[in-house]
C-alpha cells in the first residue's frame, strides 16, 4: 500500500520545529508535543495552539514554536509558558525540575 504524502505546508511546518519537538492535527488546531530525554524516552508534554491546522498559519505557528523554546529552554514549563506568550501569565519565574 502507498503512503500519503504529506503536504509542502506541513512538511515546511514540522521542519521548523526544534528537535523533540512535534507537531499534529488534533481537532482542526495543532498540537504541540515536546519529548525530552535520550531518544525521546524521557517525560513528554504537549499543549494545544491557539491555531488552526492550516497553510495559512505555518509562518504564525513557527513564530510561535520557537518562541515557546525559547521559553521552555529559560526554565517554564510548555502550558505557563504558552499562557505567559498570550498574555496571561501563570508564573513570574522558571520553573525547576527536581528530576
Amino acid at each position: 500500500m502507498a503512503q500519503s504524502k504529506s503536504p509542502k505546508w506541513v512538511v515546511r511546518l514540522r521542519s521548523g520545529c526544534p528537535r523533540g519537538w512535534s507537531v499534529t492535527e488534533s481537532r482542526g488546531q495543532i498540537r504541540l508535543v515536546v519529548r525530552s530525554g535520550a531518544g525521546g524516552t524521557g517525560s513528554k508534554a504537549s499543549v494545544t495552539l491557539p491555531l488552526a491546522w492550516a497553510a495559512d498559519t505555518v509562518t504564525e505557528s513557527i513564530a510561535l514554536i520557537t518562541e515557546l523554546h525559547q521559553q521552555v529552554e529559560a526554565g517554564f514549563d510548555l502550558r505557563d509558558a504558552l499562557a505567559r506568550i498570550n498574555g496571561a501569565a501563570v508564573t513570574a519565574t522558571p520553573t525547576t525540575s527536581t528530576q
